[in-house]
């Protein structure tokens, strides 16, 4: 049986909800755009392509200080409640931030 540590589940958690975000909101900015579209099909697919390459290179970005934490024991945000309310904080923040941006 595979045993997944509370690390690796946050991180892969946290990568994975800000990638969805950031999917969602590419899917919506397509569907509400797409009627005035002039180019063909296969450029909005290779459009879609790169676009969820960069998402998902932004979210592993966005996540990279928190990983570095978690190679700390001491700075371990699972171990202390101080510095997990730190990382929620930077989460939200970096959350509204990219909200805003892509709004």
């Amino acid at each position: 049986m595979l045993y997944l540590s509370r690390r690796v589940n946050f991180i892969c958690f946290s990568i994975l909800s800000f990638f969805g975000l950031f999917l969602f909101f590419r899917l919506l900015f397509i569907a509400s755009f797409y009627q005035g579209m002039v180019a063909d099909f296969s450029d909005l697919i290779w459009a879609l392509w790169v676009g969820i390459r960069f998402d998902l290179r932004l979210a592993c970005m966005i996540i990279l200080p928190i990983g570095f934490l978690f190679l700390i024991p001491i700075l371990n945000p699972t171990h202390n409640q101080f510095l997990k309310k730190i990382t929620r904080i930077y989460l939200l923040i970096i959350m509204i931030s990219v909200t805003v941006f892509y709004i």
